[in-house]
């Protein structure tokens, strides 16, 4: 019975010292908005470089439909039906949250580090969800990945 108490009032020891670090972490005004932006440039490289992929092969699966048909890449009506096909719409519209999160992440992140930063890191999610899909990908695009992604801590740092 003494061990079970002893090991309750150790995991409400830890559970306190969780709190009390979470408390001093999102305490802080500037530190909370500074973990939102984060968070949003994440979301906004995510949807950005994660969509581009899944865009193109979509596309690509639509175009490859149209082919067969007679003058199905001239016309405007098929081109119309491409855009409408779900294998487009979809990523396109996860691509589009991407840029509402961007705007967020404007309002609680400095615009120099802001733009650098999402474009940098969608572009490494590009190459990532590409090579998810089956596309490949060099030593050379996996390095630079890794820099970029580097580069980007850094300039965050600053």
């Amino acid at each position: 019975k003494e061990r079970k108490e002893e090991k309750e009032q150790l995991r409400t020891a830890v559970l306190h010292k969780r709190i009390v670090i979470f408390h001093r972490l999102f305490s802080d005004d500037e530190l909370m908005e500074d973990w939102i932006g984060a968070v949003c440039l994440v979301l906004t490289a995510v949807a950005w470089g994660g969509t581009i992929p899944f865009l193109k092969k979509g596309c690509e699966v639509s175009l490859n439909k149209d082919n067969g048909k007679e003058g199905g890449n001239s016309t405007i009506f098929s081109r119309a039906l491409r855009l409408l096909n779900l294998r487009v719409m979809i990523p396109w519209g996860l691509n589009q949250c991407g840029s509402v999160f961007f705007a967020l992440a404007l309002a609680y992140l400095p615009l120099s580090t802001t733009v650098v930063s999402a474009n940098s890191l969608a572009f490494a999610l590009t190459a990532l969800a590409g090579w998810y899909l089956g596309e490949p990908i060099s030593r050379r695009a996996i390095l630079g990945c890794a820099l970029v992604v580097g580069g980007v801590v850094l300039t965050s740092m600053v």
